[in-house]
């Protein structure tokens, strides 16, 4: 992101570091929506995030999930580990929580399971390497962290709708 926007104004009442970070996440919207749809809607929620305002009750945190720490923690962490396989009890040891609370209070906060939230980083991980190297799919499938190619087709049509290779196609 670019620290100064060209022609950018800031608005009355909204932090300058916050306006001109929202200015930069809304430029990489508009640059990211032809080439990568993906990219743009995951830029477009952090827009969204950025620009929602706490609530009001001094908890940032929902209640029954995981403390923001946490959440960022675990984030850090699922995201460092991606290419091997893990477990729920090693997220849960990350924020020293049993693994049935650890499942629940991620559930609340992320809004789904550990599973499926992994399913989703890998798929993420996975576009963004068909799109950066001219790697295989069956080679980008390991490094996700995935068995082979088939593995990565029937998890990626069943989340993005069409196959890596016709998504790869397109998005090049």
């Amino acid at each position: 992101m670019e620290t100064q926007t060209k022609g950018y104004t800031p608005h009355p009442g909204v932090p300058a570091a916050i306006s001109l970070e929202a200015a930069g996440l809304l430029k990489d919207v508009q640059q990211m929506m032809q080439q990568d749809p993906q990219g743009a809607h995951n830029a477009a929620l952090r827009l969204v995030s950025l620009l929602t305002p706490p609530e009001s009750s001094g908890s940032t945190a929902p209640q029954g999930g995981l403390a923001p720490w946490q959440m960022r923690k675990v984030n850090r962490y699922l995201r460092a580990t991606m290419d091997h396989s893990m477990q729920v009890k090693d997220l849960a040891n990350q924020v020293s929580l049993s693994a049935s609370h650890f499942s629940r209070a991620f559930k609340i906060s992320f809004g789904t399971t550990p599973h499926v939230y992994i399913i989703r980083l890998m798929l993420e991980l996975a576009q963004t390497l068909m799109l950066t190297r001219r790697d295989s799919l069956s080679q980008i499938a390991l490094l996700c962290g995935l068995e082979d190619q088939a593995h990565l087709s029937k998890l990626f049509r069943r989340e993005v709708g069409e196959t890596p290779g016709a998504w790869r196609r397109r998005n090049l």
